[in-house]
């Protein structure tokens, strides 16, 4: 995986990074079983997962796969929308992402 610092360095160009994205197919077991050792190292007992369920209208796009109805409880109505669910995990002021 492509170091975070290596990015923040300029050391990676925006061509590499759209390659490396196109290259593989992401999923949350992906993700995991990157950040897997990271968690486990900051570990805490007062440690906790953070859920977020949002929403990103898309109003004007056609239905499909990931695109469909869904209820907006800010609105109080459905919306066409992306419904994206993300989880991190919380510990000692670290914030890592762990499941989308």
């Amino acid at each position: 995986m492509i170091g975070l610092t290596a990015m923040i360095d300029g050391d990676i160009s925006h061509d590499q990074m759209t390659r490396f994205l196109l290259s593989t197919a992401f999923a949350s077991k992906y993700l995991w079983g990157q950040v897997k050792s990271t968690v486990r190292q900051i570990e805490q007992e007062d440690g906790c997962l953070i859920f977020d369920d949002s929403i990103q209208e898309k109003a004007w796009t056609d239905d499909n796969v990931i695109i469909c109805w869904h209820f907006d409880h800010c609105k109080g109505r459905s919306v066409k929308d992306t419904n994206m669910l993300t989880a991190l995990y919380y510990s000692g002021e670290v914030s890592i992402p762990v499941a989308f």
